[in-house]
């Protein structure tokens, strides 16, 4: 029997309570819950310690060869940005890393899903299983960049980081929206942590120009629209699983074929501006006028939408820091022009409202941003997302 013990840091017993807007409601009992049940339906023991002490969690870690621990997965909090022991701790299973790093090279990625299950089997296995295992994927090469950079390995930092974004672009080809939004999460992380290996000091001028072609390749629209498709094919399975009592499947065909169009709406219109009014509207409307399973579906597919755009400045703005900091560290030192860095029109503009984005010059280097949900220029504050973007003043992560 498979033993596995999951390891949780500082402040995550308050999962559930602590701004569940970011965090979701989920407390940590319910999480470990759904992991004991996974692991034994699957023959697999599996324990779970949370501490606040950073040595707790570091004699966890040392024990786990003694007591025959096969696996260990770990959230560690704000220890990941701060810790040396557990750096030390972590060291003792070094193959992890390159593993990642050979799959992030992989052209493509083998969906291991089985298609023959039930909807609901399907879902419990993507939502339980694999969303779990992905996030501890990035929080893995998350640390090992963040260890990099304190150890003034930028390069190296950048590499891991490249690693990251590489993982993501695979998370393209991974079914529904519920993956493309923890695609869009890691992403986020990927970007963040890159940011701040980019503004931490001067990167060699091949991995400038690596990183501005991985960038590039990351195609949100594309993987936004696949989300849709693959999402339709999984909920008209779960409208034909209902097992609706006869003299009310009239109601439900129906709720069917608006759910049907409400994807057909988003897919058709998924290349359209984020202020786009009309397209806000038209979409109100439709969720309004819909049955009650596919209004209660509209808001992920609306959550997904605002993710992909904010993603996407996310992108464009750092393919604009990039090639700031190349030019610069080239000997250029006269002030930047979006349209004199070399890089395609489309990759300068604010993907929300297709003006260009904004460059701010602040004591630390450039801010570069786009406008947030609000769709107003808030003068760079990234904070609270009120505008999105990267540079200096772009909050550390926070667990």
């Amino acid at each position: 029997m498979a033993r596995i013990l999951v390891l949780n840091g500082p402040n995550l017993n308050l999962l559930g309570t602590r701004e569940p807007d970011v965090y979701g409601s989920d407390t940590l009992a319910d999480i470990v819950n759904r992991l004991q049940q996974l692991a034994a339906a699957r023959g697999a023991q599996l324990t779970a310690l949370q501490s606040n002490a950073e040595h707790e969690l570091i004699a966890a870690i040392q024990g786990a060869k003694a007591s025959g621990t096969d696996a260990i997965i770990l959230n560690a909090g704000a220890f990941t940005h701060t810790s040396v022991a557990l750096r030390d701790a972590l060291a003792a299973h070094p193959d992890v890393v390159p593993l990642l790093e050979r799959a992030a090279a992989c052209p493509g990625l083998d969906r291991q899903w089985d298609f023959n299950l039930t909807s609901q089997s399907f879902l419990t296995s993507m939502l339980t299983e694999r969303v779990s295992s992905l996030r501890s994927i990035w929080r893995v090469l998350h640390y090992q960049a963040e260890v990099q950079l304190a150890d003034g390995r930028r390069d190296d930092a950048l590499r891991t980081c490249l690693a990251m974004l590489k993982l993501t672009r695979l998370l393209h080809h991974e079914p529904c929206i519920v993956n493309f939004l923890v695609g869009m999460a890691v992403r986020w992380e990927s970007i963040r942590v890159t940011n701040r290996v980019l503004t931490s000091g001067p990167i060699s001028p091949e991995l400038h120009a690596e990183l501005e072609a991985e960038l590039a390749r990351q195609d949100l629209a594309a993987a936004y629209r696949e989300s849709l498709r693959s999402e339709r094919a999984l909920g008209s399975d779960c409208f034909r699983d209902l097992g609706v009592p006869y003299h009310f499947q009239p109601l439900f065909k129906n709720d069917h074929c608006d759910y049907l169009d409400l994807i057909a709406f988003a897919i058709a219109t998924a290349d359209r501006p984020l202020d786009d009014g009309h397209v806000r509207d038209e979409f109100a409307r439709v969720s309004r006028e819909a049955g009650m399973l596919t209004r209660l579906f509209a808001p992920a597919v609306d959550g997904a939408r605002e993710s992909r755009f904010r993603n996407e400045t996310f992108l464009h703005a750092l393919r604009v820091l990039n090639a700031i900091q190349a030019r610069e560290q080239a000997g250029d030192a006269s002030e930047p022009q979006l349209d004199k860095l070399g890089l395609p029109v489309e990759a300068t503009l604010d993907p929300v409202n297709g003006e260009p984005l904004r460059l701010k010059k602040t004591p630390q280097g450039w801010l570069i941003y786009g406008v947030g949900a609000n769709l107003t220029d808030d003068g760079g504050q990234l904070e609270d997302l009120l505008d999105v973007g990267v540079g200096p003043s772009e909050v550390a992560p926070q667990e």
